[in-house]
């Protein structure tokens, strides 16, 4: 697709403030570009030890290979779905929000885990790669890339309102209510 434009037909001025680079396939403002931040909130990602002593290995908790542990431990095994998280991240991280760099995605969890999650990570497409790396995060605090020092996931410290901007808009919605701030 191309914009044909001249001194006789001028862009109008919202799409005069944005240059389309092709060779890259982002999108780029003019000024400041502003980002969209989502933060995916009451997160189920704990983790749990199977085993003993040497042979012991700790796995992501779910509902579909624990719910003996669960059901055993009084918990509702149906709210423990790690991999609704998993999709979650798939779709925003592969979103072309993202890959024009204007998507910051924080993760919540319902233990009150606050985990900061790079643009440029690459989140495993199965399940099981998946509950690997929340595992690795959840006790080493980073994921660090294979090629350099830069934390593609990283456990930061609370509350959530001293990483966003102070004069952000804020929207929330549940399956419960939508409300705007």
């Amino acid at each position: 697709m191309s914009i044909l434009h001249d001194e006789k037909h001028p862009l109008p001025d919202a799409l005069a403030q944005l240059v389309f680079n092709a060779d890259e396939a982002t999108i780029t403002s003019a000024t400041t570009p502003r980002r969209v931040i989502v933060v995916l909130s009451g997160a189920i990602l704990e983790t749990v030890k199977i085993g003993k002593n040497k042979d012991a290995r700790y796995q992501l908790l779910n509902s579909d290979d624990h719910v003996h542990l669960l059901k055993k431990h009084g918990r509702d095994f149906s709210t423990y779905r790690p991999d609704i998280t998993h999709q979650c991240l798939l779709t925003l991280l592969d979103s072309p929000l993202n890959k024009a760099g204007r998507l910051q995605v924080y993760i919540s969890t319902a233990k009150g885990v606050l985990i900061e999650v790079h643009p440029s990570v690459r989140i495993p497409r199965t399940f099981k790669r998946f509950a690997g790396l929340m595992v690795q995060l959840l006790h080493k605090l980073s994921v660090k890339s294979v090629n350099g020092d830069e934390r593609l996931l990283k456990v930061i410290k609370n509350p959530i309102s001293d990483h966003l901007p102070a004069d952000a808009h804020k929207i929330s919605a549940t399956h419960h209510v939508l409300a705007a701030d």
